[in-house]
């Protein structure tokens, strides 16, 4: 090998070393800048700001009347939730159904929590006003946010009742059992977006008539239930999902 050979193997060396070293230089760089806290945001992060938390903690419900659909439709017919457009078929409402579903709705509500709920009995003033026309919203959503400004709430809650048909027997055999079909939204306020629904469409049957319901045939420990237990234990369900103060 001459000496132009061995000196251009010596800077190809040379070249391929700080090569190496600026590579390891960078990667260091990148490393550190990793490990480093940022004040921003990261995506995908899930948690709640302490000053959105209070407010989660301090915000103002207000419960509307439920509305009896199958005394403004009459029985057995497909009607869609005025807010979801979810079908359900009417049937009997019992007497004194709603305000029992109302002050059951009330008790999951405030179940370990310190929610500030206003109740039907606060909220029906404004609902009576809607309900007369006055104003007239173009849709049932737009009502219910008027109605939550008109309010002072942060959200309201509205439902309707399709069907509540109580049962006709005992617990041991009946001649018809208990029927249920109603739905709930919580609506915010101020974009009249539904930030949580809740449904039910439920008519108690044998277990042998229905395999799939052998979870709720034994948590009834294999009993005919009345409407209001089965309403109950729809409740229980549905508020698992409501949002947490």
């Amino acid at each position: 090998m001459n000496r132009h050979e061995r000196n251009s193997g010596g800077g190809r060396g040379l070249i391929r070393s700080v090569l190496t070293w600026m590579i390891l230089a960078i990667g260091m760089l990148v490393l550190v800048a990793c490990g480093t806290p940022t004040t921003a945001t990261q995506k995908g992060d899930t948690s709640i700001p302490e000053a959105a938390g209070d407010a989660a903690n301090s915000m103002r419900l207000a419960l509307l009347p439920l509305k009896d659909m199958n005394a403004v439709y009459g029985e057995n017919r497909a009607v869609p939730s005025p807010i979801t457009g979810k079908v359900f078929m009417t049937g009997p409402v019992a007497e004194g159904a709603t305000t029992l579903l109302e002050g059951l709705i009330l008790q999951h509500l405030g179940d370990g929590t310190e929610r500030h709920v206003l109740p039907p009995e606060r909220t029906a003033g404004v609902y009576e006003q809607v309900l007369s026309g006055a104003p007239a919203p173009s849709s049932d959503r737009e009502a219910v946010v008027w109605m939550g400004r008109r309010l002072g709430v942060d959200a309201v809650i509205v439902g309707h009742v399709f069907r509540f048909r109580e049962r006709r027997g005992s617990h041991l055999a009946v001649d018809s059992p208990a029927s249920i079909a109603f739905d709930m939204q919580l609506v915010l306020a101020d974009t009249g977006r539904i930030a949580w629904n809740g449904s039910v469409d439920e008519t108690q049957s044998a277990l042998s008539d229905d395999l799939f319901q052998i979870g709720k045939f034994l948590q009834r420990q294999g009993r005919w239930v009345t409407a209001e237990a089965m309403a109950n234990g729809a409740l229980s369900r549905m508020f698992a999902s409501f949002p947490k103060p």
